[in-house]
């Protein structure tokens, strides 16, 4: 699943050769949910972080292009889908060309003590480096811990994009850095029947790595990952939920189970059932608790891929716990196992 953003400038009806054009974005997404974006619509609250360097028109390849023009330069949403330079703007070069990448501002990109994304040319490519990146579990917010980014673009000139009959726009295409996880929870026909006593009370995925170092150029890779000892609270009710016999994704916040890409873990799932109504104390149900960890892998894959959906449906049965995970790729792409507990 990717997302397209437009790298704008504001076009004017009457353009003379010195008049300062700004550098804008026109964020154009094709996925967007509460964390993982996946509709048409780029977040407009979710500020973008974007490198700029210049070099002569007449350039060979972007390799030559070394001289900074901006770096890690906010821009927001000023209008409608618009995107400048926040606070200050940026404008476009009169002579020389610029070639552009940029990240989103999810997870603790350029927060205080967080990862400050850094932009050079490595390994025959122009790559965006940001060192002990960590999603977080996100909020509520769009994009929030969705790490997007868009690989370097060709070089383009002022007079490529401004002027009458030009668009004012470069269309660049925003990828996803990071793995998404969702997962639908059911009963079986005891278990999930109607007025059943059967609740799940809370989802936690194990032995995960939270932060990491993140390499982005044409594609994402990750190295230096952090200790393998953390938690995702993917499901934490204030009171258990009941099972239905229809999948429900259950999470704490819609579609915001963002982990960084590695190997497969386990998932923890507390659940808790009435064994005998009415025989405790007083008259009241006994309740019977019980907690089971099962593997997340997948067939065909070993680790959690960048870009990818990942979707795990999990049966709660009256003798055992039934899972059948499915990858889907945000480009469709489907992985289908059988696992049976």
């Amino acid at each position: 699943m990717m997302a397209v953003a437009a790298l704008a400038a504001c076009s004017k009806s009457d353009i003379n050769y010195d008049a300062p054009a700004e550098i804008g974005f026109t964020p154009v997404a094709k996925m967007n949910t509460k964390a993982a974006v996946n509709t048409t619509d780029y977040p407009n609250k979710l500020n973008m972080y974007v490198f700029a360097n210049a070099g002569a028109a007449d350039a060979e390849n972007t390799s030559s292009y070394s001289e900074v023009y901006f770096k890690n330069a906010c821009f927001a949403n000023k209008s409608g889908e618009i995107f400048g330079g926040s606070p200050t703007p940026y404008y476009w070069p009169n002579v020389k060309e610029l070639i552009f990448s940029g990240v989103s501002d999810s997870g603790n990109v350029n927060e205080t003590d967080g990862s400050v994304p850094t932009y050079a040319y490595a390994n025959n490519k122009w790559e965006i480096t940001l060192k002990n990146y960590a999603p977080g579990v996100g909020t509520d917010a769009l994009g929030d811990n969705d790490l997007m980014w868009f690989p370097t673009t060709i070089a383009y000139g002022k007079n490529d994009v401004i002027g009458e009959g030009k668009t004012g726009h470069i269309d660049v295409t925003m990828k996803h850095a990071c793995s998404w996880i969702t997962i639908n929870i059911k009963g079986d026909a005891t278990t999930g029947a109607a007025n059943t006593t059967w609740k799940v009370n809370s989802l936690v995925i194990n032995n995960l790595s939270l932060s990491g170092t993140a390499v982005l150029s044409e594609t994402a890779s990750w190295n230096n990952l952090g200790t393998a000892n953390g938690s995702f609270e993917v499901f934490t009710p204030s009171s258990g939920t009941n099972l239905t016999n229809e999948y429900v994704a259950l999470e704490n916040i819609t579609n915001n189970t963002i982990v960084i890409p590695q190997n497969t873990t386990s998932l923890t799932i507390e659940y808790e059932y009435v064994s005998q109504p009415g025989a405790g104390e007083g008259g009241a149900d006994i309740v019977i608790t019980e907690e089971k960890t099962i593997p997340l892998a997948y067939s065909g894959g070993t680790a959690w891929q960048p870009g990818v959906h990942y979707t795990y449906n999990i049966t709660i049965g009256t003798t055992e716990i039934l899972i059948e995970p499915t990858a889907t790729a945000w480009d469709s792409q489907t992985v289908t196992p059988d696992i049976a507990l």
